[in-house]
């Protein structure tokens, strides 16, 4: 009987997981959809604007991220360096929430700074420059 309820309870197990898995319409990471890694080639994106700002320092990325949202022009200007949203970067460095990148194309060329992870994607197919 026990090898019976152990079936049971994995095969349950496994709807139960499927069923939560289906409702949060989870996908497995991709080439172009995933969590960037040190090395990797991304691009700089913003859902509202045309400029990412980069911290100039790591423990400033968040404070940035407010002061986009609130558009507090004066304290990005004092921490922080536009760069144009679709600018290639690369990914120097990783901490769970945010990516020292440098920028690798434009005029910002060679800057670096720390940006939260949420601004910045995997290049997608055919995004080469």
């Amino acid at each position: 009987m026990s090898k019976f309820l152990t079936v049971v309870v994995v095969v349950a197990g496994f709807f139960i997981l499927y069923g939560v898995g289906r409702m949060w319409n989870l996908k497995p990471e991709t080439k172009y959809s995933h969590t960037l890694h040190r090395g990797e080639t991304a691009v700089l994106t913003a859902e509202t604007g045309n400029e990412v700002w980069l911290a100039r320092k790591g423990k400033d990325s968040y404070q940035a991220q407010v002061a986009m949202g609130k558009n507090d022009i004066d304290w990005l200007k004092s921490a922080a360096v536009a760069v144009p949203a679709g600018t290639m970067v690369k990914v120097l460095h990783e901490t769970e929430s945010r990516r020292e990148v440098e920028v690798m194309e434009g005029p910002q060329a060679g800057q670096r700074g720390w940006v939260e992870q949420e601004f910045v994607r995997p290049r997608r197919q055919g995004e080469i420059r």
